[in-house]
């Protein structure tokens, strides 16, 4: 990874329930440089047909 990049990551979920939900907060780092990190606070989500 190279820093003053960004890179975007996709996950795709399936939702089994309708309802509103805490989609906690998610980090990321690299494995032997601590000065490589990504950080996303948490949010609620809503699920609906």
């Amino acid at each position: 990874m190279n820093k003053n990049y960004t890179y975007t990551y996709r996950v795709m979920l399936n939702a089994s329930f309708e309802g509103t939900y805490y989609l906690p907060a998610v980090m990321c780092e690299t494995m032997y440089d601590d000065s490589n990190y990504a950080r996303t606070k948490g949010m609620w989500v809503s699920v609906s047909k």
